[in-house]
């Protein structure tokens, strides 16, 4: 079976941001697609700058109880899912981070 080069972020609380990027850009240049998993707290990332640069990173997921009105359009670059769905694709993800 190959490996699963897929590291999962769960975005959970507040202050973060700087080091989601980081993690994030390193994994990316390292090979690994990086999946965002935000809810409740961590939903504040999204107001910072630099927040859209990670959606060309990563592929993002928005709990949609805490998503902001912005990212519930069709056309945004962050899906939005259930919270079962959210912690579902998290699990699925070969290398887990939660902070």
């Amino acid at each position: 079976m190959a490996p699963n080069y897929e590291l999962g972020i769960l975005v959970n609380s507040a202050g973060h941001f700087d080091t989601v990027f980081k993690l994030t850009q390193a994994a990316a240049d390292q090979g690994f697609q990086v999946c965002l998993h935000i809810q409740g707290q961590g939903a504040a990332i999204m107001n910072r700058p630099g927040f859209e640069a990670l959606s060309y990173i990563a592929r993002v997921e928005i709990c949609e109880n805490d998503a902001p009105e912005i990212f519930q359009r069709p056309d945004a670059r962050c899906k939005t899912v259930s919270a079962q769905t959210l912690l579902e694709h998290f699990g699925k993800c070969g290398r887990q981070l939660v902070l």
